[in-house]
């Protein structure tokens, strides 16, 4: 029996040996609840099936035997778990914890890619389409590799007369983008990647925060030749 029907379900692929795979749509923005986490550890250790949890926070159930697949995707549906996107659409967005739930983080990724999938969430497209939100330059989720990334970026401003010469936003910039000339800070905009570390660590309140903005990546790719996305620099979310 070839069991041909099996490919129609989404998210649903055939391994090497014969045996089908399943991979589930990823919880929102990444995120899962431990109520479904203990639903497909339970479904795997029914069927004794292996678990990965892929590059873009999703999971997937291993080695079902072909006469099992349906009933199994039942089960999942039952308890509220989808089979995953797959073909020629937009995906399920990808995000980092972003401001609401990381220090680091400068823009909410989590509501940004909520309202992303709400709006295009399995949307056609020619080709797969993949989104992603980070919160802050530091680019955890590979933004400006992905078909559209957000990038979140905290730009500043050094008020000279405030300044100390203390050292500390030196010590904090990774990219070494501040340097001191005549007793005051001064910042280097081409090695700037507008994190805003120096405005947090500053004891003086001499570099000043004047907005948040957000860097957009359009056209990048992974795969067998990687591409990195061209940039826009954004200074709304309702613009973005």
């Amino acid at each position: 029996i070839s069991y041909y029907w099996n490919a129609d379900y989404p998210g649903v692929g055939k391994q090497a040996d014969g045996n089908y795979f399943i991979r589930l749509i990823i919880g929102k923005a990444g995120w899962y609840t431990t109520e479904e986490m203990q639903k497909i550890i339970d479904i795997a250790n029914q069927y004794h099936l292996r678990l990965k949890i892929t590059d873009r926070a999703g999971y997937e159930l291993h080695d079902i035997k072909p006469e099992l697949l349906t009933e199994i995707v039942e089960i999942l549906n039952k308890n509220g778990l989808e089979s995953g996107t797959e073909g020629p659409l937009v995906r399920v967005t990808l995000a980092c914890p972003g401001s609401l739930n990381c220090k680091s983080g400068i823009i909410p990724s989590t509501t940004i890619a909520e309202k992303i999938d709400e709006e295009f969430g399995e949307y056609p497209t020619p080709y797969k389409f993949k989104p992603a939100v980070t919160g802050c330059p530091n680019q955890c989720v590979r933004p400006n590799i992905h078909d559209f990334g957000i990038m979140g970026l905290k730009y500043t401003k050094i008020n000279e007369d405030k300044c100390e010469n203390c050292g500390r936003c030196n010590e904090v910039c990774k990219k070494e983008a501040i340097s001191y000339d005549k007793g005051v800070a001064k910042r280097n905009t081409d090695l700037c990647v507008t994190c805003g570390n120096c405005a947090k660590a500053c004891p003086y309140d001499a570099i000043e925060i004047t907005g948040i903005g957000y860097r957009v990546f359009i056209g990048g790719k992974s795969g067998r030749e990687t591409v990195e996305g061209k940039e826009i620099d954004l200074k709304s979310e309702e613009e973005l």
